[in-house]
């Protein structure tokens, strides 16, 4: 096999804990040759725990000159460093891949899109959520067609805000057939987007409507997340009579290994995008989208929706 050579921009929490596992298990995709981090020291600490070609970088235009380095994953904290690393990372000349959330506007997330096809760099964003396995259970019941037509999805988790939200607000969206037509949300403080309950619906070209509901847990509610994480109904019925199906919550994990699988064989094998950016994209404009139905107490018309 041939490694894909890689930079890593911010060593702390993400790249230790969730990404580092997944890239030293595979040393036959994946040769880790830089890293960079405003504190220079987790950067040489992370250098040394992958070890190999892996070398810590003083400063991030060192790291984006290289000549050795083919992509450059974007681990930074907070989430709204995003966007300005990324831009430097594509002016550069390098494939980009970015952890979630993508950008912190949809505006910002359309730039990056448009710089990457500019200069024909590839682009991604870890909504590697879609690979969690109630996830994956909730798209087999749909796609058995044992309850017929789909007509509505409900999905309810105990996060709130768009930094984890942003995963469940994805999930949601892939449920959706055609463009997106109408948004009507509710919440509890339309000002905060931390810590509030708060429901959206959405309504697409086509059946099903969704509907998606932010539960944030707390130490006396954290019974929540046994609840059913997706509730499917349509016009047909199963053995029993019933014309709907539950996932529980179950596992919540995703399938790391699946993730960096499809990203290599979408580097050196010819294979699509495991995620298409204007999809991470569109999970930002419909945070946009709810914070603004919620406020004004009206429904939405999306104007800026793009299709995959």
């Amino acid at each position: 096999m041939n490694p894909v050579k890689v930079g890593i921009v911010g060593c702390a929490h993400a790249c230790k804990d969730l990404h580092r596992p997944w890239l030293v298990a595979r040393p036959d995709m994946w040769d880790i040759r830089g890293l960079y981090d405003l504190k220079l020291e987790l950067a040489k600490s992370e250098a040394e725990a992958f070890g190999g070609n892996a070398k810590a970088e003083a400063d991030l235009d060192s790291l984006l000159a290289r000549k050795d380095i083919e992509v450059v994953m974007v681990f930074t904290k907070p989430p709204t460093t995003h966007y300005e690393v990324a831009k430097k990372v594509i002016a550069a000349g390098k494939h980009c891949w970015i952890e979630k959330p993508f950008a912190q506007t949809s505006a910002q997330c359309d730039e990056l899109i448009d710089a990457a096809a500019a200069k024909n760099v590839k682009l991604f964003v870890y909504q590697n959520r879609r690979w969690d396995q109630n996830y994956q259970k909730a798209r087999e019941i749909i796609d058995s067609g044992r309850l017929g037509e789909i007509k509505f999805i409900q999905l309810g988790f105990g996060v709130t805000g768009m930094d984890w939200g942003v995963h469940v607000m994805d999930q949601a969206l892939r449920f959706g057939r055609g463009p997106l037509r109408q948004v009507y949300a509710w919440s509890a403080d339309p000002k905060k987007e931390e810590g509030v309950p708060a429901t959206v619906d959405f309504i697409f070209e086509q059946a099903p409507a969704v509907r998606l509901q932010f539960m944030p847990s707390t130490p006396a509610t954290e019974g929540i997340q046994k609840f059913a994480r997706f509730y499917i109904v349509g016009t047909g019925c199963t053995g029993d009579g019933r014309n709907f199906d539950l996932v529980p919550s179950g596992e919540e994990w995703p399938n790391q290994a699946a993730v960096f699988k499809s990203l290599y064989a979408w580097m050196r094998e010819d294979a699509p995008c495991p995620v298409n950016p204007v999809g991470a994209r569109n999970a930002i404009y419909a945070f946009e989208l709810m914070t603004e139905s919620a406020r004004k107490k009206c429904s939405i018309t999306p104007d800026k929706w793009r299709n995959e």
